[in-house]
């Protein structure tokens, strides 16, 4: 608990502080244009984290949907039926926003200062040939930003890192859906309760993204706008 509270209630924000810190570090010229996109970077790859809580928040919502599947005759005086799941309101919905938006946010900074960083080369570029300094033209361009050097690359169809490129997101995408389908954790709702919950298939519960995006769906569709929580005797 203290964990997500760490990523979800603290990281977004000191996030998103650090990134307007280094921005305006970096627009001072107290931080060098490729140090501060290189930050950036690190700050974007931890930024990820702050998901913790909505993954969390998910999660919960298929471990706590539980049902008997109607009414359990108990001694034959009288009957016993539960209904329990979470309902996702307006605060929940605003999390989610916020902490997709926060991601943006890094994005925009990064995309922002690249732009700053592929004009000041192309003004160097210009400068050293107005001189025509050939020899600091040719070391420029060695050393000119990867924004820069891609469209050169991209004129080679068969070049070995458009092809390396090709193979690692064809990996990365294969990867991320066998990800998707295989499950991360199987919950076992066993107990006094969990014998109650009806049919039994849904006692064993595998996690899996797909799982849990499907199972939100069909629980928003089976309880629409009821209350959270049903428990009848009779």
């Amino acid at each position: 608990v203290v964990l997500v509270a760490l990523l979800s209630g603290i990281w977004p924000y000191a996030k998103l502080l650090l990134t307007f810190g280094l921005v305006k570090r970096v627009g001072a010229g107290a931080v060098d244009l490729r140090s501060g996109i290189a930050q950036l970077r690190l700050l974007e790859a931890f930024g990820k984290y702050s998901f913790a809580d909505v993954f969390l928040i998910c999660c919960n919502c298929v471990i706590f949907d539980i049902s008997t599947g109607g009414k359990y005759r108990i001694m034959g005086l009288f009957s016993l039926e539960i209904n329990l799941w979470m309902q996702i309101h307006t605060a929940c919905l605003l999390l989610f926003v916020a902490v997709t938006l926060s991601v943006f946010v890094t994005h925009w900074a990064i995309f922002e200062l690249e732009r700053l960083t592929a004009s000041a080369d192309e003004a160097a570029g210009m400068r050293s040939a107005e001189h025509g300094d050939i020899e600091q033209e040719r070391r420029m361009d060695v050393s000119s930003s990867d924004s820069l050097l891609r469209p050169r690359m991209a004129i080679c169809p068969n070049s070995p890192d458009r092809i390396l490129a090709f193979i690692m997101a064809s990996l990365g995408v294969a990867l991320l859906l066998a990800g998707a389908r295989l499950p991360f954790v199987v919950v076992d709702r066993s107990g006094f309760l969990g014998q109650l919950i009806r049919p039994r298939g849904d006692r064993v519960v595998p996690l899996s993204i797909l799982a849990v995006f499907g199972r939100m769906i069909d629980s928003a569709r089976a309880h629409g706008s009821h209350d959270g929580l049903t428990l009848t005797t009779a």
